[in-house]
């Protein structure tokens, strides 16, 4: 089976992007206005929001969510009628309710209150750019985790000069940006160019104290590229450090559930299935608790729990934890984003092997599409970023040819029309120059091998 996710960059196999708490958002508005902590003035609209979003953070940790979005909502209403809709006061409190969202996976909503913060402090008069070198990095963050790669890369080189031109920057910034960079090289399969930034990122948080709570997740990422090229020896240690750190650190619960997803997914790459289910399914409870229902963060880890019982041949527990996994991944992320492509594969791929041939076919058909509309998008803005999503996908492709040619095999009639879906999968191939990579899978996969039971991953993002 086909995994997407050992991951996300926990963004993921995923580790998460590091933000501002609510609640230090809030203390660092009062300080800006001379108040002190904990104490603000009721008459004053900064003081005010803040106030309300000091609310919002409480509720948030005792997981009343619904709770906090129209708290968020008020404290930015109040700047806006006290100062304007275009003052730079406003970004704060903005940028605090696109965290808000996404976190909780609504980037459609996220994306405009992003950019919203970005020109605002864009236009600030003598202000010092650090804080709009955070705010391109938390806009590219969402790209990257909607698939826009190239969209990304271009937002964190301009957030990275922004911050190591400045004075003096803060050590958890530019770690931070750094980390984020990395990922990007990652998801490109530039590995040679991710783990130095990775390195740097892990030598800065650990002697800035202000930064440590980054160390774990750097971790976890540095880890990533080394799991990515099946260094498991050199991943494996790392992860456990990052897991045995945020639990003696009572961490929050999705960065604890990043961790534990992740040591998993070197257990399992390693066949070390049984110690690896109970992490995943500690993963899957910390985050369903955390996020609700429907979060990508939830369909990685149902997909991950999913190739445990895939490999013990449960296929009857396996699919309804891939239908799930894929339903959520339609709700919350494009339609070609890469991780739907991953889910409808790896159902495929269950189909396949229960002999629902046509099923099989259609959703891996459905999963090569996906892909290459994908391809498409980047290759107009960013030709390595297309190339290295095609690299990446090329499983894909072989398992479409692959099923194609068992479908055929037993179906004169329809040969024809399947040589030549099969033919325009081989061409998507040839432009991503994975060809030659794809036509020794399907061979082997013609000569019985199950190529389907490759299991391509990838890490948490921070």
């Amino acid at each position: 089976m086909s995994r997407l996710d050992p991951s996300p960059p926990l963004l993921v196999r995923n580790p998460r992007r590091v933000r501002l708490p609510l609640v230090a958002a809030a203390l660092l508005i009062a300080a800006a206005v001379g108040l002190p902590c904990g104490v603000i003035a009721a008459g004053d609209p900064l003081a005010q929001a803040a106030a309300l979003e000091q609310q919002a953070a409480a509720l948030d940790r005792q997981g009343r969510s619904g709770e906090v979005e129209p708290l968020l909502k008020r404290a930015v209403a109040i700047l806006q009628k006290d100062f304007g809709p275009d003052d730079p006061r406003l970004a704060q409190s903005l940028d605090t309710l696109a965290d808000f969202y996404e976190s909780r996976g609504r980037y459609s909503e996220a994306e405009p209150v992003y950019k919203r913060v970005v020109a605002l402090r864009q236009k600030a008069p003598g202000r010092d750019r650090l804080d709009l070198g955070a705010s391109l990095d938390s806009l590219a963050a969402l790209y990257k985790r909607e698939g826009r790669y190239g969209e990304a890369e271009r937002l964190f080189r301009e957030a990275l000069e922004i911050v190591e031109t400045a004075p003096a920057p803060p050590g958890g910034t530019v770690a931070t940006i750094l980390n984020n960079l990395a990922l990007i090289y990652q998801d490109e399969g530039r590995y040679g160019e991710a783990e130095p930034l990775y390195q740097r990122a892990l030598a800065v948080a650990e002697k800035t104290p202000q930064a440590s709570p980054l160390v774990p997740t750097i971790l976890n990422n540095l880890a990533g590229v080394y799991k990515e090229q099946h260094r498991y020896g050199e991943a494996e240690p790392l992860y456990a450090r990052a897991l045995e750190r945020r639990e003696k650190d009572g961490a929050a619960p999705l960065d604890l559930a990043a961790s534990l997803n992740n040591l998993a997914s070197i257990y399992d790459a390693e066949g070390r299935y049984r110690e690896a289910e109970p992490l995943y399914r500690r993963a899957l409870e910390l985050r369903q608790k955390a996020l609700g229902g429907e979060h990508p963060e939830i369909a990685q880890s149902l997909n991950n729990l999913a190739g445990i019982y895939w490999q013990d041949g449960q296929y009857d527990k396996a699919e309804p934890l891939l239908q799930r996994a894929l339903a959520i991944r339609e709700k919350t992320l494009p339609p070609d984003h890469p991780e739907i492509a991953a889910a409808l594969n790896n159902l495929a791929a269950l189909y396949w092997k229960e002999d629902r041939r046509d099923r099989a076919l259609a959703l891996s058909r459905q999963a090569v599409e996906a892909v290459a509309a994908h391809a498409a998008v980047e290759a107009g803005q960013r030709s390595n970023t297309a190339i290295a999503e095609y690299r990446k996908s090329r499983v894909f492709f072989a398992n479409y040819i692959g099923i194609a040619y068992g479908a055929a095999a037993g179906r004169p009639e329809r040969q024809a029309a399947l040589a030549a879906d099969t033919f325009r999968a081989v061409q998507w191939a040839e432009a991503s120059e994975t060809a030659q990579a794809v036509a020794g899978m399907t061979a082997r996969f013609a000569a019985g091998n199950d190529a389907l039971a490759d299991a391509v991953r990838r890490r948490q993002d921070l």
